[in-house]
């Protein structure tokens, strides 16, 4: 995957992260469609954030349920329990603050 996308001349966000002493790494791919995304087979849900969502998600404790009834919208093939908080990885983090360098709050 990483390697097919680097030919296609896609750049990675690597998020670089400590846990127990060790580092890690995480790549990160920024996609826009035209369409309505299809997930593939093992994808249970996928969360269509733009800008807004992504820093929205970042400063505040948030329920599936309450993003999706403030206007958020995902694709779910499985039923997700809507009071499950939505915890951003680093990587969503690390978007969030690569925004409000590029472009302000």
């Amino acid at each position: 995957m990483v390697y097919m996308c680097l030919r296609l001349g896609l750049r990675p966000i690597v998020a670089a992260y400590r846990r127990e002493k060790r580092t890690l790494l995480s790549l990160m791919y920024l996609a826009h469609v035209d369409e309505i995304p299809t997930p593939s087979g093992e994808v249970k849900g996928l969360l269509l954030l733009n800008t807004e969502n992504v820093h929205r998600l970042c400063r505040e404790s948030l329920t599936l349920g309450q993003y999706l009834s403030s206007g958020g919208k995902a694709i779910l093939n499985y039923e997700f329990d809507l009071g499950l908080v939505l915890e951003p990885f680093i990587q969503l983090r690390l978007l969030s603050r690569l925004l409000v360098a590029q472009f302000g709050e």
